[in-house]
């Protein structure tokens, strides 16, 4: 079982990539933008588990924010 702190953990380094990512795809050669497409693909579909676990394991506290408050509060949202 992962614990809360390590899911809001992990949420947060997740969506600083993906920012970083799309930043870099939105300059990237042809020959980089597949790649790169692929890894933001992957680290979507780890944001959408963390998301799912995050929210079932934030119904049990008051002393967690939100999701969506979580990302907000991500450097690079």
């Amino acid at each position: 079982m992962i614990s809360i702190f390590t899911l809001s953990a992990a949420i947060s380094a997740v969506e600083e990539k993906i920012h970083g990512l799309r930043e870099q795809i939105a300059v990237a050669d042809d020959p980089d933008l597949s790649l790169l497409e692929e890894e933001l693909l992957c680290f979507s579909k780890a944001r959408m588990e963390l998301k799912e676990l995050y929210v079932k394991e934030q119904r049990g506290t008051s002393n967690f924010p939100t999701y969506d408050e979580l990302i907000r509060m991500t450097p690079a949202s």
